[in-house]
């Protein structure tokens, strides 16, 4: 087996999983890794700001204690999302919006209980069925979000992302 045999396979790791590599209702381990990788990052970056600035934890523990508190929420909330839209596409056999609702809806009310305020449950349902429900759209239609950024293949590193000439480029090939 060669080497790029091992490594170029990016679809086929764990690590690496897309949340739409599969049609909803199928894959539901790959679209648990998906969203839980974000989950964890975000409780990562916010622990450790919380931790140097705010916290000033004293200790292993502590500090292990204060990313727990903002981590582990974070993947129950994303994985309530996952598992309930995945059984609410399965159990009703439709791909369609309903779907996100469900898993938008309990996802919301596990971030209210995780904050111990109701006002702030029923907030963040609002805001993530107006999400997901923005989401399925974009699937159907066909936009993104975010589309991939165009980068240029001239100039050295700082210059990358940048145009900074005053006319179009020239023929290439030719010299002075």
């Amino acid at each position: 087996m060669a080497l790029s045999d091992t490594f170029g396979k990016r679809s086929t790791s764990w690590l690496y999983r897309q949340y739409y590599d599969k049609p909803d209702g199928e894959d539901l381990m790959g679209k648990m890794i998906a969203t839980n990788r974000y989950a964890v990052v975000v409780g990562y970056c916010y622990s450790t700001i919380d931790c140097l600035l705010f916290s000033h934890t004293k200790g292993y523990m502590q500090t292990i204690g204060r990313f727990a508190k903002f981590t582990l929420p974070l993947m129950g909330i994303a994985s309530t999302f996952t598992v309930l839209t995945f059984a609410s596409n399965r159990l009703r056999e439709k791909d369609d919006t309903f779907n996100y609702m469900v898993g938008a809806t309990a996802a919301g009310a596990v971030a209210g209980a995780a904050m111990k305020n109701t006002q702030v449950g029923f907030a963040c349902i609002i805001a993530f069925c107006a999400a997901g429900w923005a989401k399925r759209l974009s699937l159907e239609e066909g936009w993104l979000f975010f589309p991939p950024k165009e980068h240029k293949i001239y100039g050295d590193w700082r210059v990358a992302d940048r145009d900074w000439s005053l006319r179009e480029e020239g023929e290439r090939g030719w010299t002075r």
